[in-house]
């Protein structure tokens, strides 16, 4: 009987798992409207091009 409820507990918890990150993905994609897209595109835009403006970040500046 336990060596039933371990394999129970072993197979059907990845099929579980597997099976939620599937409906999250789905229920996700579903979200986002086309009207929603562009504008969602340019605000990712926008962000990288006031990113640009401020220079190299990626050094500590010199005093």
């Amino acid at each position: 009987m336990a060596e039933n409820l371990w394999l129970l507990v072993v197979l059907g918890g990845p099929v579980i798992l597997a099976l939620f990150f599937f409906y999250v993905l789905m229920r996700r994609r579903k979200r986002a409207e086309p009207a929603e897209r562009p504008r969602g595109e340019e605000a990712t835009k926008e962000l990288y091009r006031k990113d640009a403006t401020e220079g190299d970040r990626t050094h500590p500046p010199e005093y």
